[in-house]
């Protein structure tokens, strides 16, 4: 049997044990062994109006995380599917989140929840079923079907693989504001013999890359995107960004740029004319607005990445390009702000004490020079930790 890949289903059997069967029947119709393991929460239907259902989730997760670390010891699981509505999509993810990155993950889901903050960090498979998971019909057996297909087939590639941990490999964070200290950099690296990891700094990669760091698979990092520390600051889209963007790298040797530090990124169906005010702005997308940050607000970004960096363990240096911060910060661009930069050095000086270096630059971010210059440091402070 040991040459038959096992998939681990989890599954709240409590509202969707018909489907959970019918799912593990097709899977093992696929060729693979399928085991599940129950998330049904364990309280009564009083409870479900008050807070008690979230200790109740939390519960159901510790429980569900024990189970599957029992079956897990001494198997091989080569894949995990999860299956639910609202909650039951959101106690799979939780579950499935923490297990390795390398182990293909299937969520099928009613989407009832955003299910980013999992599946960036876990590289996990959404199957939205469309219709509601109440009873099989036709169309719940056609999106099942395709789940088991999906996952079998994953698993199934990877019988007889040689099982290793991914590589480490130097993390690179970027947006399209820098994609061109992104291609400058990863090209100097590249021509080095260097593997790079890139990570989207949008809210939810910068949460890749700090996992990617706990997990050991970075060996140094050129964190030249740190936009998302503006919503830790200003406590936007609260719980999206991890509060360790930043500590969670200090161990590793690495190299920092202010990119996108100067403006907030806003939904437009959620930002009112009135929050915009006189702010400098643009539509980066259909979808999305990039806002200007004011001068003391920049203040404060940079006396809190000082307040951060000043607890790296590791060897740290930040790269302060003073000709601008993103595509959009330059000589007669949409977002240029001269003072703003100016106080964002100011207060990353004015942090007390640094234990990481500062080297100022005239260039903008995402001229060559800058990335060369980024570049050389970084390398620098790799053969110094060697």
């Amino acid at each position: 049997m040991a040459d038959i890949p096992l998939i681990i289903q989890l599954a709240t059997l409590e509202t969707k044990e018909a489907e959970a069967r019918y799912l593990g029947g097709r899977i093992r119709a696929a060729g693979c062994r399928c085991q599940t393991v129950d998330t049904s929460l364990c309280f009564s239907r009083d409870q479900h109006r008050s807070n008690s259902k979230l200790q109740a989730m939390e519960d159901a997760i510790s429980r569900a995380s024990t189970a599957l670390e029992l079956l897990a010891d001494g198997e091989n699981v080569a894949a995990l599917i999860g299956l639910g509505g609202g909650t039951g999509g959101q106690l799979a993810a939780a579950i499935m989140q923490d297990r390795p990155v390398d182990t293909p993950k299937v969520l099928v889901t009613t989407l009832a929840f955003d299910p980013r903050r999992y599946s960036c960090v876990s590289g996990m498979i959404v199957i939205p079923t469309v219709i509601d998971l109440f009873g099989l019909n036709p169309s719940v057996r056609r999106v099942l079907d395709d789940a088991a297909s999906v996952v079998a087939s994953l698993a199934l590639a990877r019988t007889g693989q040689q099982s290793s941990s991914p590589t480490a490999t130097l993390g690179l964070s970027t947006l399209g504001v820098t994609h061109g200290f992104a291609i400058h950099c990863t090209r100097a690296l590249k021509e080095r013999g260097e593997e790079i990891t890139v990570f989207h700094a949008n809210g939810y990669g910068g949460n890749a890359m700090v996992m990617a760091a706990l997990q050991a698979r970075l060996t140094s990092a050129i964190d030249s995107t740190l936009h998302e520390v503006t919503r830790l600051v200003f406590k936007s889209n609260e719980g999206v960004v991890r509060r360790d963007r930043l500590s969670a790298m200090r161990h590793l040797p690495r190299v920092l740029l202010p990119g996108g530090t100067n403006f907030f990124t806003r939904e437009v169906l959620t930002m009112r004319a009135a929050q915009v005010g006189n702010r400098m702005h643009y539509s980066h997308s259909p979808d999305f607005l990039h806002v200007a940050l004011s001068a003391d607000e920049m203040a404060r970004v940079g006396a809190y990445l000082a307040s951060e960096l000043s607890n790296s363990q590791g060897l740290a240096a930040l790269v302060l390009p003073r000709g601008g911060f993103s595509s959009e910060d330059c000589s007669g661009g949409k977002l240029e702000n001269i003072r703003g930069r100016e106080a964002f050095a100011s207060g990353l000086r004015s942090a007390g004490r640094h234990t990481f270096d500062i080297v100022e630059i005239p260039q903008h971010i995402n001229a060559p020079e800058t990335a060369a210059i980024a570049t050389r440091i970084h390398n620098e402070l790799v053969a110094a930790n060697q």
